[in-house]
């Protein structure tokens, strides 16, 4: 449905659907599109309406009852990085989040307090291609 109103780069997967828990919750999508489409979209009503429906964590969830939390990252394509805008350097912070973050994994339950082992990279995600990175 997202890929109707924008084109979508590559789909970051993790989730417990992708471990090995016997009753897993969810699947996690970061979908990475490029800053210029999505804002193209959002200048029409319905897609803008579906693209913020894909960028709310639980949004789709919450609407059509899928066990997917999704979210939208806008790719920033800087041939020059010596004169790297902003956009560019919130698309750096962005994509570091989200891989530090899934390549992490709890050493304890969800309540327990963080410790050293939880911020090591113990585990990793899927990247799917879909329209490219262009």
């Amino acid at each position: 449905m997202l890929r109707s109103h924008i084109p979508i780069c590559a789909v970051w997967l993790s989730g417990s659907f992708l471990t090995q828990k016997d009753e897993p919750d969810d699947v996690d999508c970061v979908y990475w599109a490029e800053d210029l489409e999505i804002n193209n979209a959002r200048a029409n009503p319905v897609s803008a309406a579906v693209v913020d429906i894909f960028a709310q964590k639980d949004a789709l969830r919450t609407a059509v009852g899928l066990r997917v939390d999704t979210f939208v990252v806008p790719w920033n394509c800087c041939p020059d990085l010596a004169i790297a805008t902003i956009a560019t350097t919130t698309y750096f912070q962005n994509r570091g989040h989200w891989d530090d973050f899934w390549q992490r994994m709890r050493s304890g339950a969800k309540s327990a307090p963080a410790v050293r082992a939880d911020a090591l990279p113990r585990r990793g995600y899927l990247e799917v291609i879909f329209d490219g990175f262009r």
